[in-house]
């Protein structure tokens, strides 16, 4: 089964916009969708509408709505102090009306982008699937369906035995997580995706093997799914970027056969040690980040921000130093520079929180979702549907995270010179 992983970066996306998109891939019912977007939950809504509109009836979907207010706060967007209404109230549609789909998602990606390292990406994601299941279980889901609404993605890097040893590692702690509140492990489905920032503007035959590699770590690590996106032309990503992405996980499974082993890696001394470690070091930040609080409190008082950019420091030195060379960069260099086609999902912070509500006008938590569908589909653009979002409890802010890439460094240099 294929899949297709919208990254919404426009405001002004519409329906049409989206359905345009999703018409080639859609037509069978039999693909994956999901959607990230950075801004509110009721987004999803824009989603649900495309699909709707290419004539995919709801009850035929499967995949992800894409809700994950925490990764938007993270990327600096301002985000509804009641954006666990809008999770919940999404979980309930879906529950009702989209069984195959999930709700919540749990990204890895704004701390991956922005230089974080393998522990904080999984100590981060526990922090916020345990906050998103705290929402879901108030607002009266059992533990088994809380955690069924929620999807786990995490990005894949260059160095192999890490990144296999992280997957496992993200797996196993999960269980623990999804063990303390009585949900059953099998209710885990873990997506991973082929790093944005580990790709440069040169050598794209040395990105595309790079992708592979991550494909290859991301299966080994135990994903469920995985998105490959390798290095193309911004004008021809969507014309060979799915392509070579499908070529790329075909070749791993037909001709590499990593579909012919259920745990290639299990019983590697090396890997198991280093999923050990990876593991009690990521389990032991998460209970560190619940004791202050959780994953809310530390994203607006700025302590993930200040941990993350102490790691992207870190690998800076790392890189500069020739401690963790890049082959078409700093080793190896290409003869002739490729534009990147890769764009991360970033958000400006806004002057003003861009939430309001009529404070008179009452609204159900298990009907807005609903709604976003409909606006949707009478053409809200997302910016549009971000601003209807409830404006009490008053907008959360964080400091943004940026994002930046390990060939970035040498580039600047490039062009000064």
């Amino acid at each position: 089964m294929g899949g297709i992983w919208l990254r919404y970066n426009d405001a002004d996306a519409t329906v049409s916009d989206v359905a345009q998109l999703l018409a080639d891939s859609l037509g069978d019912g039999d693909v994956e969708l999901a959607a990230e977007w950075a801004g509110d939950s009721t987004a999803g809504g824009v989603l649900v509408a495309a699909a709707m509109g290419i004539g995919l009836a709801p009850e035929r979907l499967r995949g992800c709505l894409g809700c994950d207010p925490l990764g938007a706060l993270a990327r600096g967007a301002s985000v509804s102090g009641s954006a666990y209404v809008q999770v919940a109230a999404a979980a309930r549609w879906a529950a009702a009306h989209a069984p195959a789909m999930r709700a919540a998602l749990v990204s890895t990606a704004p701390y991956a982008d922005a230089g974080a390292d393998a522990v904080q990406e999984i100590a981060f994601a526990l922090a916020t699937g345990a906050e998103t299941l705290r929402w879901l279980l108030e607002d009266g889901f059992t533990p088994a369906d809380a955690a069924a609404q929620v999807l786990v993605s995490t990005t894949v890097g260059r160095d192999l035995y890490l990144q296999v040893a992280k997957l496992r590692a993200l797996r196993l702690t999960w269980r623990m997580l999804l063990a303390s509140v009585d949900a059953p492990p099998s209710a885990l489905r873990l997506h991973a995706r082929t790093a944005w920032r580990t790709k440069g503007r040169r050598d794209p035959g040395t990105d595309l093997v790079r992708a592979t590699v991550e494909t290859f770590a991301a299966v080994l690590g135990g994903c469920d799914d995985v998105t490959t996106s390798p290095l193309l032309d911004a004008e021809e990503e969507l014309a060979l970027g799915m392509p070579l992405g499908s070529a790329t996980q075909l070749l791993l499974r037909e001709e590499v056969g990593l579909d012919r082993v259920a745990d290639a890696v299990v019983g590697s001394w090396y890997v198991e040690s280093l999923t050990a470690a990876l593991a009690r070091r990521a389990w032991e930040a998460f209970e560190g980040i619940e004791r202050r609080g959780g994953m809310t409190r530390e994203l607006t008082v700025g302590a993930v921000a200040q941990q993350v950019a102490a790691a992207a420091e870190r690998r800076r030195r790392a890189l500069l130093e020739g401690d963790l060379p890049i082959v078409g960069v700093t080793l190896h260099w290409a003869k002739q520079a490729m534009p990147l086609p890769h764009r991360p999902l970033v958000v400006e912070p806004d002057a003003d929180p861009p939430l309001r509500h009529p404070t008179d006008v009452p609204f159900a938590g298990d009907t807005l979702f609903a709604l976003a569908v409909n606006a949707a589909e009478c053409g809200a653009t997302l910016g549009e549907l971000a601003r209807t979002a409830p404006a009490h409890p008053p907008a959360l802010r964080a400091p943004a995270l940026v994002p930046w890439r390990d060939a970035e460094l040498f580039e600047a240099a490039e062009v000064s010179a």
